[in-house]
């Protein structure tokens, strides 16, 4: 992910150790993200790395939990463990493991998660989250993929226009180009910089 050098570095061994306890130079207010980083780095390193991170997915630490489920899976190699742990979190009455179990599932390609529950959050007040299980019927169900971003990219959320935005450049949708070109003017500078970032695709 490549925030801290030292990370990137690091050995399993000092990966461990700083998930455990975090350096003197993380600051506070960056230990969510330091944990992230660790647990990529983890996850790239093989079977071991994985398995650590394992160990963590029912943590009564939020934080240790919310990192693991992100990185614990093998994109290569989904098992029924792994479809009960992401379906124990998302069952949760916590939307922000609701949020980590939706992420996780569209960088996994793959979607076990009922399609009711996930309309259910298409219509949540949180931003975030509701443009987040937007992208995830786009890829669970690609057949209905450009009508929805149709609709995505004129919501008044403007995460929906944002994320939008991201899956026509990832899947060079290039009929949705024009539409995908017009929010280079969007209010919002996060929808701006992505239909421009993604726009630079079809050139």
């Amino acid at each position: 992910m490549g925030l801290y050098p030292q990370v990137d570095q690091a050995s399993f061994l000092e990966l461990r150790d700083w998930w455990k306890n975090s350096p003197q130079w993380v600051k506070p207010e960056d230990y969510e993200v330091f944990l992230d980083n660790i647990a990529y780095r983890l996850s790239k390193e093989s079977s071991e790395g994985k398995n650590f991170l394992k160990r963590y997915v029912y943590s009564v630490h939020l934080p240790y939990r919310r990192s693991a489920l992100c990185f614990f899976a093998d994109p290569d190699h989904i098992t029924i463990e792994t479809r009960q742990i992401l379906l124990d979190a998302f069952h949760e009455d916590n939307l922000l493991l609701k949020n980590d179990v939706v992420w996780t599932c569209i960088n996994l390609t793959y979607f076990p998660l009922e399609r009711q529950e996930i309309e259910i959050l298409v219509h949540y007040p949180d931003a975030r989250l509701s443009a987040l299980a937007e992208v995830y019927l786009c890829y669970a169900f690609p057949e209905e993929r450009v009508i929805r971003l149709q609709k995505c990219l004129s919501s008044e959320n403007p995460r929906k226009r944002e994320y939008a935005c991201d899956v026509i450049g990832d899947e060079y949708i290039e009929e949705l180009k024009i539409e995908l070109q017009r929010l280079i003017n969007d209010p919002h500078q996060d929808v701006r910089d992505a239909a421009r970032i993604n726009a630079g695709f079809f050139e």
